[in-house]
C-alpha cells in the first residue's frame, strides 16, 4: 500500500512521459461518484464551492466574495480622502512669492586662470593650459 501512495503523490512527474496515473476506486464508489457529479455541477451553477472526495460531496465555505477577492489581489492601497474641514481653513487669497535667485559666487571660472605666465610649456596640440589656483 505504501508504494501506491508514493506513486500517486508523484503523478505529476509522469506528465512528460507517455504514462498516466489515475486513482482507482472500487466499482460501488465509481457509480456513486457518477451520481454525485451531477449534484456537484448543479451546486457549482448556484455559485457554491463543491468538490468530490472519494464518495462524498464536500461544500467549501465561500468566505471571500468576488469583490473581496479582487480587492485582496490588488497591491495598491485604497485612496484616502482628506477631511473637508482642513480645506476650509486654508487661505486661498494669499499669494506666495518665489524666493529670489541669489547669484552664485562659487563659479568654476573663479578657480581657473589662463596660463599666460606659465612655467609649463604649452601643450603640443596648440591649446592653452590652465593653472589651478591653490
Amino acid at each position: 500500500m505504501g508504494l501506491k501512495i508514493k506513486i500517486l503523490k508523484q503523478k505529476k512527474q509522469f506528465e512528460s512521459t507517455p504514462y498516466y496515473v489515475k486513482e482507482d476506486f472500487p466499482l460501488e464508489i465509481l457509480n456513486k461518484r457518477k451520481e454525485l457529479q451531477i449534484a456537484v455541477n448543479t451546486e457549482r451553477e448556484k455559485e457554491r464551492l463543491a468538490i468530490l472526495q472519494y464518495g462524498k460531496i464536500i461544500f467549501l465555505k465561500n468566505q471571500n466574495t468576488d469583490s473581496e477577492r479582487s480587492r485582496l489581489g490588488k497591491k495598491k492601497r485604497n485612496q484616502s480622502s482628506s477631511p473637508e474641514s482642513i480645506e476650509d481653513n486654508r487661505d486661498t487669497n494669499k499669494v506666495r512669492k518665489a524666493a529670489k535667485n541669489l547669484n552664485k559666487n562659487n563659479h568654476i571660472d573663479k578657480y581657473l586662470t589662463k596660463a599666460t605666465n606659465s612655467k609649463r610649456p604649452a601643450l603640443e596640440d596648440g591649446t592653452a593650459s590652465l593653472n589651478i589656483a591653490e
